[in-house]
């Protein structure tokens, strides 16, 4: 499928989160946004740091009785797209945040 044709937009809402002894480092809203069609917001998206790895997006999801259930799952070339948007605009806001 070619995404050109459909998608015109990712954009990325980021709220940094200040808890430091946590793993989460942002909380995002990704808003999709299609030629002719409108619009899709998901919210929950999460930036998070793990010991000797680099940042990464954990995709929305709600805790069970046991175990986290995902609401949403990107696969295929859209999940690299909505990732590379978010780390993007994650590195952006904390740098901003560093120099304000």
């Amino acid at each position: 499928m070619n995404f050109d044709s459909l998608l015109q937009d990712i954009r990325v809402e980021l709220r940094l989160v200040g808890n430091e002894s946590g793993k989460v480092r942002a909380i995002c809203s990704v808003e999709f946004v299609f030629v002719q069609a409108g619009s899709i917001w998901v919210d929950g998206f999460r930036v998070v740091e793990s010991p000797n790895q680099k940042f990464w997006v954990a995709q929305p999801s709600r805790r069970g009785s046991e175990k986290y259930f995902k609401t949403v799952e990107l696969k295929g070339a859209i999940k690299g797209l909505v990732e590379t948007a978010i780390l993007t605009q994650f590195e952006r806001v904390r740098q901003t945040a560093k120099n304000g």
